[in-house]
């Protein structure tokens, strides 16, 4: 499931457009922003966005695509040798298996998205921040847009959290249980052919 994140500020270049038409409005207004405050405010998701930044890029994408990879061909592997019924003892054990691909493949189809979105976020808070520090905002509208980017950076770290930690679980899994698999394809007498080594995480 991708969580799209929608949120857009004003440039720079329009706000002052608007705020021309307004200049007696926009001084009293911009007289109550307390640009201390909402500078440390801003500076508080920043800090949000670097640890997911972090966190995305703690796994190695190149070993999870192997993982993932392994985990396919070692399926068709037994799925072509026993044609008919599987022995009672190796369902669990290939159920456990095939409940890898999945996660990983979320992982990586999404974590292309999930670094344009961080880098898309550092971008509007930067503008915001410029925005604040020139005063060309009033103390409403810096609410408006800091409520949408929260909201946004929240979901972010959330939907980060939750794919980079199952991917963890899930490569964990795969290093615990694809010796057991190997073992059932060579006591078969087929040839295995993978990596040969565990995917650290």
């Amino acid at each position: 499931m991708n969580t799209v994140v929608n949120h857009t500020l004003p440039s720079n270049i329009a706000t002052g457009i608007i705020l021309l038409a307004f200049i007696p409005l926009s001084i009293c207004s911009c007289d109550n922003i307390n640009i201390k405050k909402e500078l440390k405010a801003i500076d508080s998701l920043n800090q949000v966005i670097g640890k997911a930044d972090i966190k995305i890029k703690d796994i190695d994408v190149e070993k999870v695509k192997k993982c993932q990879e392994e985990v396919i061909a070692n399926l068709n592997i037994i799925e072509e040798y026993y044609q008919d019924t599987l022995p009672r003892e190796l369902i669990k054990l290939l159920s456990d298996y095939n409940s890898i691909k999945k996660p990983l493949k979320r992982f990586l189809d999404n974590k292309e998205y999930y670094d344009k979105e961080i880098v898309y976020s550092k971008k509007q808070l930067q503008n915001l921040k410029q925005d604040i520090e020139k005063r060309l905002i009033t103390k409403e509208q810096f609410q408006e847009y800091y409520s949408t980017e929260m909201k946004a950076v929240s979901d972010l770290e959330r939907d980060i959290n939750l794919y980079v930690n199952t991917a963890k679980t899930k490569i964990d899994w795969f290093n615990s249980t694809n010796p057991k698999i190997r073992e059932v394809i060579e006591k078969n007498g087929n040839v295995f052919v993978g990596i040969n080594s565990k995917v650290r995480s």
